[in-house]
């Protein structure tokens, strides 16, 4: 039969609001697959009945054949795999596949329809995410997590879990698992499904009916979900410790079922920066429903349209735009790695293309968040303002990851100077052995954070276990202390892998790119809340951007306000009405919260204190340090401010 495009037959009226659904015809699992493809209105009043697909795409090559409306078109063998399982015997069954669905080879209509993805995923029946065919696997895989699902309250606003039954024991302890299934469940984990970038907004925007499926074998999403957040939170990947991976997509899926918790456009790029999709410019496109869906009280709405015609470094830069002239923000530079681009943007344009060699900062605020609309973008070049934190004055070597136990107590043993906890640091507050363990974990701490997340470490606990641990020679004593030291080992993987310790002339520490160099100059930069290396531009004219880097004393904000108090921290609060994190300050010890940065107090009289709202006045400091700030005013304020050009 030859290849004959069946879409001619059934066009859509993009204007009216039409997509296409598959009707899979009944028969056997071993027919020939036969569907129909039609057009209907899939607006709010008229939305039809029928199940949207999530699956792999996999490699184009060794496409299959299957008959649509009476002609053939070619499919992935992977989507050819999945069809036999989706096909029922005895009725039709209406299905949304994008493959299908969509004219993939008309650059308009997929500028066209990738918008209405959110719409085909939220009015959705309920969405099926298809994992591969069975395996020896899946079924022990599925009857573990069921059974766990069934023995446990999860509410996800903000996470909780409880044990139906005492006979449960203890939420953080670990799961006693036969050979088979641990490896059950580490196949499960490894599926390329969850490693799609897609997948983002497919099964966030899915209803609680929704299922996976694997093979023959299906459960509820909502289970599903249930159940791996448990095992994230009991840390199970503590059972497979030649397999560290297992702890990173425990907490990918996490994060990407979690659908209460929603992102801004900077937040969703970041966290799925290491996902996959075929085509460079997907990597916006796929999450900007979820980013138009998002609004934290003072922070507008993105609004992009997806255009197919456009290439991917033209996309990124439009992004990038878009972030200066609509969220009034310069948090995209925190996304900027020194490295080459594949294509041709400045430094200051992130290559979303490529993954990360670096984990995002957290819990940084630089800058406070300062909006400042005083830029200029031409020619390539970025003109903002900044005030210089300092010159890295000393680099270490690149920092490693760590695999294992011995080659932490060497890491941390080879940085950390003997005697350090009796001795000082420039910045006050605490001692060098304090600076190191902040610096390295980034001050991201549980006492941060109201309510405290299970992951999360705490400060008090680590320096302690570090202590022993970096005094111990006991290889015995090291082997008992592994488990208790897995979580520490998976985050400073994450944390320093492609970055090196570094020294300013004043004498701060600090991790940063592993590009970084000597000479190479710290700026809080207005609109960014990480700290941003920069190096003078070989063309001898403006900086490149190298990078963000995290200085221990200098990344909340110091040089530009002042130390906080010594009584006083800053804390992010989990708000239930905008489901989002926001900033608040308590005294140590204490219970009552102030939603304004105290170092804020000292303002010229024409600056006043606001709620979170946006946008803000020129001249006017919101709460939390939010603010919009005329050139005049920041000067006036007597800070050695710079303006830089970005190249």
């Amino acid at each position: 039969m030859p290849i004959v495009c069946p879409y001619e037959s059934v066009p859509l009226n993009n204007t009216a609001g039409e997509v296409r659904l598959m009707t899979l015809l009944p028969g056997t699992f071993d027919q020939k697959i036969e569907a129909k493809l039609n057009t209907t209105l899939l607006i709010p009043g008229h939305i039809p009945k029928y199940e949207a697909l999530s699956y792999c795409w996999g490699p184009s090559t060794d496409p299959q054949t299957i008959a649509v409306n009476g002609r053939s078109l070619n499919v992935t063998q992977s989507l050819a795999t999945a069809l036999p399982y989706l096909r029922l015997q005895d009725k039709a069954r209406v299905l949304w596949i994008d493959a299908i669905c969509v004219n993939q080879s008309d650059l308009l209509e997929r500028s066209l329809q990738v918008p209405r993805m959110a719409d085909v995923y939220g009015y959705a029946h309920r969405v099926i995410v298809w994992l591969g065919p069975e395996s020896q696997s899946s079924t022990i895989a599925f009857e573990t997590l069921r059974a766990i699902s069934s023995r446990i309250r999860v509410a996800w606003e903000p996470i909780s879990i409880t044990p139906r039954d005492h006979s449960f024991g203890e939420v953080s302890s670990l799961p006693i698992w036969g050979k088979d299934v641990l490896d059950a469940i580490e196949e499960l984990l490894s599926v390329a499904w969850f490693e799609r970038l897609w997948i983002w907004q497919e099964i966030r925007l899915a209803n609680e009916s929704s299922i996976i499926a694997w093979g023959n074998n299906q459960m509820l999403w909502s289970s599903f979900r249930d159940a791996i957040l448990l095992l994230e939170w009991k840390k199970v990947h503590r059972l497979y410790p030649d397999n560290l991976s297992i702890a990173t997509r425990l907490q990918t899926i996490v994060s990407i079922a979690n659908k209460f918790d929603f992102m801004s456009l900077n937040t969703l790029l970041s966290v799925s920066r290491n996902s996959d999709c075929s085509d460079p410019r997907d990597r916006i496109y796929a999450i900007l429903s979820l980013a138009k869906n998002y609004t934290n009280g003072y922070e507008p709405k993105f609004d992009l349209k997806p255009d197919y015609t456009k290439g991917a470094g033209d996309v990124y830069k439009e992004v990038t735009v878009r972030n200066l002239t609509q969220l009034k923000t310069l948090k995209f530079l925190t996304h900027c790695e020194l490295k080459e681009h594949k294509f041709d943007v400045p430094s200051w344009v992130p290559d979303w293309s490529t993954r990360r060699e670096t984990a995002k900062l957290s819990f940084v605020k630089a800058s406070g968040d300062f909006f400042l609309d005083n830029w200029t973008q031409n020619d390539g070049t970025l003109e903002v303002w900044g005030l210089r934190c300092g010159i890295i004055n000393e680099t270490g070597k690149e920092l490693k990851s760590l695999d294992s136990v011995p080659e932490l107590q060497k890491f941390l043993r080879d940085l950390i100077p003997r005697g350090a906890d009796d001795l000082s640091y420039p910045a006050g507050n605490g001692s060098l052995l304090d600076a190191y363990l902040y610096t390295l974990f980034w001050d991201d701490f549980a006492h941060h954070f109201d309510p405290c997340l299970p992951h999360q470490l705490e400060f008090c606990t680590l320096k302690r276990e570090i202590k022993s641990f970096l005094s111990s020679d006991d290889s015995h004593a090291t082997e008992l202390l592994a488990p208790q030291l897995l979580n520490i080992i998976q985050k400073l993987r994450r944390n320093i892998e492609c970055r090196r310790m570094v020294i300013t002339e004043d004498g701060y520490i600090g991790v940063a790119p592993k590009r970084c160099k000597r000479g190479d100059l710290t700026y809080i930069l207005f609109g960014c809340n990480s700290l941003i290396a920069l190096r003078p531009a070989l063309t001898g004219t403006g900086f490149v951007v190298v990078g963000e880097c995290y200085i221990h004393g200098k990344s909340e904000g110091e040089p530009f306000l002042g130390p906080y108090p010594e009584d006083l921290m800053r804390i992010s609060r989990y708000d239930p009405i905008s489901k989002s994190w926001k900033d608040a300050f308590v005294k140590k010890g204490e219970e009552n919260y102030i939603v304004d940065d105290p170092r804020l107090g000292h303002l010229p009289s024409e600056w006043n204190l606001q709620s979170h709202e946006y946008p803000p006045e020129a001249g006017v400091v919101a709460g939390v340090g939010y603010s919009k700030l005329s050139v005049d005013a920041l000067l006036r304020t007597g800070l050695d401010v710079d303006k830089l050009k970005l190249a």
